[in-house]
């Protein structure tokens, strides 16, 4: 019997058609369903068991979705019972295809203690700390603000005027690269917070303190599971919401890859060793230094660099040349006729170094986490 009432037999060919568009439109609007779950989360697993998944199933999707375009077909041009409930699956399976392809080109939003420490260098920094200071100043007595920017808008304040909201917007968001501030002046606050980015319930955040903290201090702070010391007045903090891990995720990772390291140059017929200090853990400054006496890397005898990378290459006579932002370097009393170092002097300069450097025949040292 047909949808329109009529006692026609249907044929073997007709039933597999019907099936078989049952089965597509099932199967293609739960997966859509869980690609827009998968797309919308802030989790990369998610989304790459979704693709792992199609390509395995690569030979059964083709069909399916063959099966998927001709019911949709026969559901526009045909007006039975049956058909109209398909229609209503077809016009959801493509508002969600919809929805999928606009979180896909939404800007991915990540972070980790890796991610903070880069915001913590340079000019980036100096903006964040000033931001902070400066609206902890423009508090009353006994006073606190707290101010998340959701969705490009700023709440209004009982505390400040709407042009010092919109200024405290423009600051974090183009030169802070942050989301809020939580600030206070009561007499216990030895420090004010900038929201840096909200994964899902959790938030990331920057505590910046007042005076630097003693190495006691730190070791203190370092303890709590949700507390990262990046130096001895910034502190990365993560906070899980009313669920969650209070855990700050990756922080033993990133404690671990923070430590020092040594490398080794081979000249010709003569070793340079190579020191990397990654910046802002428990206080130390970001530092490269070379020697050619592995025990002398840590006193006044050898090459230092305060920047986070330098550039070299071993020239045909066995002599090492270093390239490097010439603010940065520290020359020891007695230099080293076997090393050459190149003063990268302005900022053209080095960024010419830095995006082009193995094009240069250069190789890079660097203490950043890559």
């Amino acid at each position: 019997m047909e949808d329109n009432g009529t006692h026609k037999p249907q044929t073997k060919r007709q039933v597999f058609l019907r099936f078989m568009r049952y089965v597509a439109v099932t199967l293609v609007t739960l997966w859509l369903l869980v690609t827009m779950i998968a797309s919308a989360d802030t989790d990369d697993l998610w989304f790459s068991l979704m693709i792992v998944s199609a390509l395995v199933v690569f030979f059964i999707t083709i069909p399916i979705i063959g099966f998927w375009i001709y019911s949709f077909i026969k559901a526009v041009r045909r007006r039975t019972k049956t058909d109209k409930i398909l229609l209503w699956f077809h016009i959801v399976d493509l508002l969600m295809c919809c929805a999928v392809i606009y979180f896909a080109n939404q800007p991915t939003h990540k972070c980790d203690a890796f991610i903070m420490a880069q915001y913590c260098r340079g000019e980036n920094a100096f903006w964040m700390r000033s931001t902070a200071a400066r609206y902890k100043s423009m508090l009353p007595d006994s006073t606190e603000l707290y101010v998340e920017i959701k969705n490009g808008t700023v709440p209004q304040s009982d505390i400040l005027s709407e042009q010092d909201m919109k200024e405290l917007k423009r600051l974090l968001e183009e030169f802070c690269g942050c989301i809020g501030i939580d600030a206070n002046n009561y007499s216990n606050s030895g420090y004010s917070r900038l929201l840096f980015r909200r994964i899902g319930m959790g938030m990331y955040s920057f505590r910046f303190y007042d005076h630097p903290l003693s190495l006691e201090q730190q070791d203190s702070l370092n303890s709590k599971e949700n507390l990262i010391v990046y130096n001895d007045s910034t502190v990365f903090e993560y906070g899980s919401g009313a669920f969650g891990s209070l855990d700050f995720p990756g922080k033993e990772d990133f404690l671990e890859k923070s430590k020092s390291h040594t490398e080794i140059i081979k000249a010709k017929g003569r070793d340079w060793y190579v020191n990397v200090q990654p910046g802002g853990f428990l206080g130390n400054n970001e530092c490269i230094s070379i020697s050619p006496n592995q025990s002398a890397l840590d006193d006044n005898s050898c090459y230092k660099f305060y920047t986070d990378e330098i550039y070299y290459v071993v020239d045909s006579a066995g002599r090492l040349n270093i390239y490097a932002t010439y603010s940065s370097i520290k020359k020891p009393a007695k230099n080293d006729g076997s090393i050459l170092i190149h003063e990268l002097h302005d900022y053209d300069t080095n960024s010419k170094y830095r995006k082009n450097y193995s094009a240069m025949g250069l190789k890079r040292i660097t203490t950043k986490h890559i």
